[in-house]
C-alpha cells in the first residue's frame, strides 16, 4: 500500500518547475519533514506555491464515481474496492491536499484527477515523485 500526497501547484510554480520535478520535490519533501519550530516558515512557502482544492472541481473530477460498485464517500473520505482488478484506494480531502493510500499503481481515483490541471504527487515513504499529467501521458503510451 502507497501514501501519495497531491498537491494542487499554482500556474508559476508550475511553469518553473514542470521540467525539474525534482527541486519541486525537494521543496515539498523539506515542508513535509519540518519542524515545529519552522512551520510559519514551511506554510507561507506552501501557501505561496500552491492553490487551495475547490469543492467544485473535486466534484466535477469525481461525480461520475457514484455509479460505480465499490466506491463510497463519507466525510470528506472516498474509498473504492475493485475485486476483479484487486484495487483499494482511499482518497481523503482537505483543502490544501490530497492523501491517497493504494495498493494499485495508477489508481481510479488518479484517472479521475487527471481533469484538474497542475497537480503534483509525492510520496515522501519511497521518495517518489511525479506530475499526474505525464503518469496519464505514460499510461496512454502504454
Amino acid at each position: 500500500m502507497r501514501t501519495f500526497y497531491i498537491f494542487k501547484i499554482n500556474q508559476e510554480f508550475f511553469h518553473l518547475t514542470y521540467h525539474k520535478p525534482y527541486n519541486l520535490y525537494m521543496v515539498l519533501n523539506g515542508i513535509y519533514k519540518s519542524s515545529v519550530k519552522d512551520i510559519g516558515t514551511a506554510f507561507s512557502l506552501f501557501d505561496s506555491m500552491s492553490n487551495l482544492f475547490k469543492r467544485s472541481e473535486l466534484e466535477d473530477a469525481l461525480g461520475d464515481m457514484y455509479e460505480l460498485d465499490g466506491y463510497q464517500n463519507y466525510d470528506n473520505k472516498h474509498t473504492y474496492h475493485d475485486y476483479y482488478k484487486r484495487e483499494s484506494s482511499k482518497l481523503v480531502v482537505y483543502k490544501s491536499y490530497l492523501v491517497l493510500k493504494t495498493n494499485y499503481p495508477v489508481s481510479i481515483f488518479l484517472e479521475k484527477l487527471n481533469k484538474i490541471a497542475h497537480l503534483f504527487i509525492c510520496d515522501f515513504q519511497n521518495n517518489d515523485y511525479f506530475w499526474l499529467c505525464e503518469l496519464m501521458q505514460q499510461a496512454l503510451v502504454q
